[in-house]
């Protein structure tokens, strides 16, 4: 549950940033 919602941020980071790369910054 936590990692659905965990997928569900770094997702709208990368659409955001349209960018992988903050994607992945967001990932950590």
């Amino acid at each position: 549950m936590i990692d659905d919602i965990r997928y569900l941020i770094v997702f709208a980071k990368i659409a955001e940033t349209g960018s992988v790369s903050g994607g992945a910054e967001a990932l950590g």
